[in-house]
């Protein structure tokens, strides 16, 4: 680019010619979002190429690309991938490609035929399959395909010598025929006919000239395309992020990016289906990866975990090997974050692990749980074994979460806890003896930041702790009612104050003093449906217990059978409720 010109001192201030100079290829990772830009941004675009227009020697900044090379080698040109940047690169490639379209259709064909070669293709290499400067994303192709057709379609214009030496290879046509780019290319087109017809070929030689040498980029070339997700989160503040899902996308798929077909084959029946079956494909595949990540190495970073997924997929032959090893783990974690049930074992397992799901795990648990469920599915832990480590984590968790403790420093328990219990195993052998309720526990209790309730703390709180405070609230009360004898429902629940939350002055002479210390104690809640539970509202016991005699909820009814509710029998029943949870919770 010509110094007069540049807006820094850096040499990597550039202009498109600069970009594609040499055989340069810019390339779409494979599957990355497709192009974007609308009428809006074209219109920004040519405001800011028409400013050229009032002075000599000047120009306009665009922005900054960002992109990693892939190399070359014998019969590839040099790639450069483009991790930040698709949209502005794509802008300017259109719009050459329409100036050729233009004056091509106008009969200009040398002028159309040398614009092209200049910019459009690499030079001839035997075996080369692709040779356009430009590699749209998967989803782009067929519309940048349709394009070229277009083009090579003008009359007497494929056999211009020029084009019949070199003739345009674009990558074969994938995603939808129509979209945004082959928008966008007419709105391109229609603003250089518009000047081409008022003005003639010299001003649409001029903004051709604008648009490959006076738009200045910086371009940073990335050493390690790991820090991909950081620098584009420092340079785009505000727009939607690049995830760490999409670099694994990414590095799945570029071994096959030469070949669409088995790229498109491989996406349609393996990656998509595998990402479908997540509720948010790119959000939650992002939360399923760190995890996943940690499986090998408890101690990585979230900044680190691509470099660490790289390290853990070095060996896959095949993008197949790496969606066959992420699939591996992905049944049971649907089965801890959604109701999902778990593809294996028996119902009892199935039900342990729908436990952790609806008590409200916490998501530092994930990498021991996989680990532990990984290990059943590969027959080196019993279902006993399974069955009893996660009984012992939803104690844990459950009589933290009673006490009110903050889940804070789970994650420095749970994220080598698998590693610690297994380390000193070998992973052909059963490993029953290692991961025991026993070893759970004093491996946790070694976190100094960690604290596991005793017996005493966790009664005390059942008894007159605020459970109705706490996160657990909706869960501790389905387990008690799950337990009892008689009818229990599906139902989803509210939460209802048998002494209201707000009393009349009748239930503050019933229970003059501690109203407030009670009130929200699990003695005095009840599951309740949505529509009975503002019917009860402040009514007095009579009439609530009423109502509460022919509820479905086993708990509502076993309170109806009560003559009074006062101090002493929201005490008596939250007696009753912690013994039982003593039993339900014991570790």
């Amino acid at each position: 680019m010509d110094s007069k010109l540049k807006f820094t001192d850096v040499p990597e201030e550039s202009n498109f010619y600069d970009l594609i100079a040499g055989d340069n290829v810019l390339e779409i990772p494979l599957f990355q979002r497709p192009y974007m830009w609308k009428q809006k941004h074209l219109k920004a675009f040519w405001e800011d190429v028409e400013r050229l227009d009032d002075v000599d020697d000047a120009a306009v900044f665009l922005g900054i690309i960002v992109s990693f090379s892939r190399g070359s080698g014998p019969g590839r040109p040099p790639t450069w991938m483009i991790v930040d940047g698709q949209q502005r690169v794509s802008t300017l490639y259109l719009t050459i490609l329409s100036s050729i379209e233009v004056a091509a259709s106008a009969g200009e064909l040398d002028w159309a035929a040398d614009i092209l070669g200049r910019y459009m293709l690499v030079r001839p290499m035997a075996g080369i399959s692709v040779n356009t400067k430009l590699v749209p994303s998967f989803n782009d192709r067929a519309q940048f395909h349709g394009i070229w057709q277009k083009i090579l379609n003008i009359k007497n214009f494929q056999t211009h010598k020029i084009i019949a030496s070199n003739l345009p290879l674009p990558p074969s046509p994938t995603g939808q025929e129509g979209g945004a780019m082959l928008q966008q290319y007419g709105r391109a087109r229609s603003y250089l006919q518009k000047g081409f017809k008022e003005h003639g070929l010299d001003w649409l030689t001029k903004r051709i000239e604008q648009v490959t040498r006076n738009l200045s980029m910086v371009s940073i070339a990335l050493r390690d395309p790991t820090v991909a997700p950081k620098i584009f989160e420092r340079l785009n503040y505000g727009a939607e992020p690049v995830t760490v899902a999409d670099l694994v996308r990414n590095e799945v798929f570029a071994q096959s990016s030469d070949d669409a077909e088995r790229a498109r084959n491989l996406f349609e029946n393996r990656w998509e289906p595998f990402v479908a079956r997540f509720e948010d494909k790119n959000a939650d595949l992002d939360r399923f990866l760190f995890p996943y990540g940690l499986l090998d190495d408890p101690n990585i970073k979230k900044a680190e975990l691509f470099p660490a997924l790289r390290k853990r997929w070095s060996g896959a032959q095949s993008p197949r090997d790496i969606i066959d090893d992420l699939e591996k783990f992905q049944p049971a974690y649907l089965s801890l974050t959604r109701d999902i049930p778990y593809p294996h074992g028996s119902d009892v397992l199935q039900g342990r692990i729908n436990r952790i799901f609806r008590s409200g795990r916490p998501s530092s648990i994930y990498p021991f749980l996989l680990n532990l469920l990984r290990s059943f599915e590969k027959n080196v832990v019993t279902e006993a074994t399974a069955i009893s480590a996660l009984d012992t984590v939803e104690s844990f968790l459950v009589r933290r979460a009673i006490l009110g403790i903050e889940p804070t420093g789970l994650h420095a328990a749970f994220k080598g806890l698998w590693q610690e219990l297994t380390d000193d195993s070998e992973q052909s052998i059963i490993l029953d003896d290692l991961v025991t309720p026993q070893r759970i526990k004093e491996a946790i209790k070694k976190k100094a930041t960690v604290s596991w309730p005793s017996d005493a703390e966790f009664i005390q709180a059942c008894q007159v702790g605020e459970l109705y405070r706490r996160k657990i609230a909706k869960y501790a009360i389905r387990e008690y009612e799950s337990s009892l004898k008689g009818e229990t429902p599906t139902d989803d629940h509210q939460i209802e104050h048998i002494a209201p939350q707000s009393p009349t002055s009748d239930w503050k002479e019933i229970i003059p003093t501690e109203y407030e210390k009670l009130v929200h104690t699990w003695g005095n809640l009840l599951p309740l449906t949505p529509v009975m539970n503002p019917a009860a509202g402040n009514s007095n016991f009579s009439k609530k217990r009423d109502g509460y005699s022919n509820s479905i909820f086993a708990s509502a009814r076993e309170v109806a059978k009560l003559d009074v509710w006062d101090a002493d029998a929201i005490r008596a029943r939250s007696k009753i409720i912690s013994d039982w949870a003593m039993i339900r919770w014991p570790h």
